[in-house]
């Protein structure tokens, strides 16, 4: 069995975002992770029909044990989760106050990692598929459209998958699903990272608490956050493993 990370202080005024490659962490006996994971967990594993999907999966599991451990002492293996009425996952057992999120895409893994609060994060790939227009059509704004519609060439695709993981972040931090549909709520960047939020009337929540942040630190990726309360340093921590081993 693969070992646990050791325990690191995690400062009230940081998220760290742990950023692992799939097959670089799963290039060697890959199922030496397996105890680590509860019985639903190897279940679902198990109905995977694609091999890379199998693998996503299985590094995201883990790599949201070691990064919890890391900060905890915790065994890996001892984490018990549940899901939120959307998804969302948590720790049921044993209690503690790090919050945590996930996000996979295209062999990159990302848990980020908060003292308490609310956390999101999202991943995209900044090549991702599609026309930018259309799909802003369908999940933006009135505001976050034409904003993408008056960003000329390859920078309206940066544009909309900057503002696509700003809102993934904050709905994930929520936990609210489609229950919160995206077109209400606006996201507006400040400067090369930062970025504003406002709501829709009928939207309970309030601006002035988030904080929502882009991530450009690895390459061909976009990464967003969303944490509240606000205020606090993003700090990127790549690992060529599942241990999260800082490099």
């Amino acid at each position: 069995m693969a070992r646990g990370p050791g325990r690191e202080r995690l400062p009230d005024g940081e998220c760290h975002l742990w950023v692992v490659r799939v097959e670089e962490a799963l290039a060697v006996d890959a199922d030496r992770y397996l105890p680590w994971l509860a019985e639903d967990e190897r279940d679902r594993l198990r109905r995977y029909h694609f091999e890379r999907h199998r693998r996503e999966h299985l590094a995201t599991r883990v790599l949201a044990r070691a990064a919890l451990s890391r900060y905890t002492g915790v065994d890996p293996a001892a984490w018990v989760f549940g899901a939120g009425p959307f998804g969302k996952p948590h720790v049921t057992s044993p209690p503690g106050p790090v919050a945590f999120n996930l996000a996979n895409t295209d062999d990159l893994v990302v848990c980020a990692v908060a003292a308490a609060g609310e956390v999101g994060v999202d991943a995209e790939p900044l090549d991702a598929r599609g026309d930018p227009l259309e799909l802003a059509a369908a999940a933006f704004s009135p505001e976050e459209i034409a904003a993408v519609r008056a960003t000329p060439g390859a920078d309206r695709r940066r544009l909309f998958i900057r503002l696509w993981t700003l809102k993934e972040a904050y709905l994930k931090a929520r936990g609210l699903g489609l229950a919160l549909p995206s077109t209400r709520f606006t996201v507006r960047p400040q400067g090369r990272l930062g970025a504003e939020i406002s709501f829709d009337p009928a939207v309970n929540d309030d601006p002035a608490r988030w904080q929502l942040a882009s991530v450009e630190e690895i390459a061909g990726y976009q990464l967003a956050v969303a944490l509240a309360p606000g205020e606090r340093r993003i700090v990127v921590r790549r690992s060529p493993t599942l241990e999260v081993q800082t490099v």
